[in-house]
């Protein structure tokens, strides 16, 4: 039986191979929509808290940015403009579904 090799996906040839790869499954796993032209240095993390979800997002990328992001559980919409390594963090209301708090744009 011939050896397997892992290897992590960051270390594949080109730019695209990890982004595509996490946006697959996190479509799968019903997280919510990013728009597809993401930065690799962009990290987004969500979290779901009782009356809320609160998006932290960070940009290790020297280039500003636009990042798009499809909330499924609330249905909103938001458009961040982040700088080049900042971060943001964006807090939407579950009951209110829109936008309740933001920093850093």
């Amino acid at each position: 039986m011939p050896e397997i090799v892992k290897y992590p996906v960051d270390l594949a040839e080109g730019e695209q191979a990890a982004p595509g790869l996490y946006s697959y499954v996190a479509g799968r796993a019903g997280i919510d929509e990013v728009q597809p032209t993401l930065s690799p240095g962009v990290l987004i993390f969500p979290t779901v808290l009782q009356d809320s979800l609160l998006y932290v997002i960070t940009s290790e990328s020297a280039a500003d940015t636009k990042v798009g992001l499809h909330a499924k559980l609330t249905g909103v919409r938001v458009s961040v403009p982040l700088a080049g390594q900042h971060a943001a963090l964006v807090l939407i209301g579950k009951q209110q579904t829109n936008v309740i708090a933001k920093c850093g744009f």
